[in-house]
């Protein structure tokens, strides 16, 4: 009933009886951004706003106290000194936030081997994934920016019992590690954090202030700060954050062979214990005290406007040197259980080299919960029957007896059931080489 629009089956790899083999690879690739719409330069964007006035002055003549003479805007091209510089900003925000390239790398090592009794497989993956976000330079002992790591290690033994019994232990877990700047993932989630970044790119223009100054300083626009951005400044007074996802899946599977009873019968049993915990906040914060002093250089008259640090006194501003430290907490409601328990039968067998028949029977209980929440249950039966004649008559029925503790008592299951017939249209069973005994 979950699959109706198809499933996908995993088979992880696992190992064979012999010498161990060990299969080590690294690749490295370099991702670079495709392509990204152009802004105009402070020079090109002033230039064609006064030709845009000059256009309008006979409707709205007010529009000539906007115009900015040529020799100022001349400054933003022919720019000699710093203080230039800072005075007409030019400011490439595409070039500021972001680099050129940036390379992702990944490492593997494989062992696989076993003897009759126990067949091993055991794979450790490492990635070290790079960011196209530029990373700074706090001054403070860490830089700031976006990365990501994770480390995959996984373990497949198969235990030969008797010879008709089999044993599946299969152990997997991950550790990823996130880094941002530390209040991205504040009151809202670090994906709504990161795009907001994407701000100054093309909603700030490039004439209005430098994201950095030569004294340590951030730009901002005191006229109107609430609508443009110096995501730079976000990302320095931000500080800096890891956000680890650990997760932990466990199965255990037991096949029998049933052949003593009837050819074709095996049963199936499988627990499987699946887990994941998510851990944030783990960083360094820079108080809103402690943010860096924030400077707007009016083009017009060189006045720079600074902000102060005491808003009564208006006193010199002084950067509070304190950090918060913090060593992280679990987010409760990432938390994530799963148990999962599944029985499966199976009878596949064929006489005279023309009748096939196969039947599959399936109970299946998984518990979720997510958090510290009370578990949530479903339960599901189903089956599978399916007949062919020399592998060109095909008849199928499945059933599905699903339910689920989310509806009320009385409520719980339904059965849901389908049916197919088919006929291929192709040789007959004697004269094909491969000849399936049922079909999907």
């Amino acid at each position: 009933m979950k699959g109706a629009n198809g499933v996908i089956l995993i088979t992880t790899k696992r190992g064979t009886e012999g010498k161990a083999k060990i299969d080590v690879g690294f690749t490295a690739t370099m991702k670079t951004i495709s392509r990204l719409p152009d802004k105009y330069d402070s020079y090109d964007a002033l230039t064609m706003t006064n030709r845009a006035i000059e256009h309008e002055l006979a409707l709205n003549p007010a529009s000539w106290s906007y115009m900015v003479p040529m020799d100022r805007v001349n400054k933003y091209r022919y720019r000699t000194s710093i203080e230039d510089i800072e005075r007409y900003p030019n400011v490439d925000w595409r070039n500021e936030l972001f680099k050129d390239a940036a390379m992702s790398y990944n490492a593997y090592i494989n062992i696989a081997g076993g003897t009759n009794f126990v067949r091993y497989y055991t794979s450790v993956d490492y990635v070290d994934e790079g960011d196209l976000f530029r990373s700074f330079d706090s001054s403070r002992g860490f830089n700031t920016g976006f990365a990501y790591n994770r480390l995959n290690v996984r373990s497949n033994l198969d235990f030969t019992i008797t010879p008709t019994t089999t044993f599946k232990v299969n152990v997997a877990g991950s550790n990823g590690s996130r880094k941002t700047p530390y209040n991205s993932a504040g009151m809202y989630t670090v994906d709504w954090g990161a795009a907001q970044i994407w701000g100054s790119v093309y909603s700030t223009a490039p004439d209005i202030f430098m994201p950095r100054y030569s004294d340590g300083s951030v730009g901002y626009y005191p006229l109107n700060s609430a609508q443009v951005t110096n995501s730079v400044a976000n990302i320095l007074n931000a500080g800096t954050m890891r956000m680890n996802t650990t997760r932990i899946n466990t199965d255990f599977v037991l096949e029998q062979d049933l052949s003593f009873i009837t050819k074709g019968l095996n049963l199936r049993g499988m627990v499987s214990w699946d887990n994941l915990f998510v851990e944030s906040k783990r960083g360094i914060e820079i108080p809103s005290g402690a943010a860096r002093a924030r400077k707007w250089i009016d083009p017009a008259t060189g006045i720079a406007t600074v902000q102060p640090y005491d808003g009564l006194s208006h006193f010199d501003y002084r950067t509070d040197p304190s950090l918060n430290l913090h060593s992280g907490e679990i987010q409760n409601g990432k938390t994530q259980r799963h148990v999962n328990y599944q029985i499966q039968l199976n009878w596949n067998r064929t006489f005279n080299n023309l009748h096939s028949v196969g039947a599959t029977g399936v109970w299946t209980r998984q518990e979720d919960a997510y958090g510290s929440e009370i578990p949530r249950y479903r339960e599901d039966w189903v089956f599978r029957t399916t007949y062919d004649f020399d592998g060109r008559y095909l008849i199928e029925y499945n059933g599905a007896y699903n339910g689920s503790e989310k509806f009320g008592k009385g409520y719980r299951f339904g059965f849901f059931n389908s049916g197919a017939i088919g006929w291929r249209i192709a040789a007959n069973r004697s004269s094909s080489p491969s000849r399936p005994t049922s079909t999907t």
